[in-house]
């Protein structure tokens, strides 16, 4: 039982691969620039609420509420999206270790079972050698159906 070819095996590791690397970019990145400009646009806002003595009631209080919490949402959810690119990663990667294993394993139920097969019917074959078996002696072989 083959799942991949060699071709597919090899695009499938050079895209993984190249994920790995892209999460490794982000995460220097959301360090860097990406948090501090996000952080920015947050104190921004902020310093907004503070100097205007916005009052609570008003329209651009309530603007200026929806962007702050639209910017937290965006921060957060840059940390939740590079979380869920590892966790999608790290399953590809059992997935492929646990394909590998299961082609190299060896059917052994499968040449158990066509043994057994074999077996019964020499074991008819020499019966039949020394006294006679009804025609439908066969049907107590095992046919091996799923």
């Amino acid at each position: 039982m083959k799942l991949f070819g060699k071709k597919q095996k090899a695009t499938l590791e050079t895209t993984m691969e190249e994920i790995k690397q892209i999460l490794k970019k982000l995460k220097e990145d959301e360090k860097g620039s990406y948090e501090a400009r996000v952080d920015g646009l947050i104190n921004d806002v902020i310093e907004q609420l503070d100097l205007n003595n916005v009052e609570p009631a008003s329209d651009e209080y309530k603007q200026l509420l929806n962007r702050l919490s639209d910017l937290y949402k965006i921060k957060n959810a840059s940390h939740e999206i590079i979380e869920k690119c590892e966790d999608l990663i790290n399953k590809l990667d059992k997935t492929k270790d646990e394909v590998e294993r299961k082609q190299r394993q060896i059917p052994w139920r499968e040449i158990t079972l066509g043994l057994f097969g074999i077996v019964q019917i020499i074991l008819i074959l020499k019966h039949e050698e020394f006294n006679v078996i009804a025609s439908k002696a066969l049907n107590f072989v095992y046919k091996g159906r799923g």
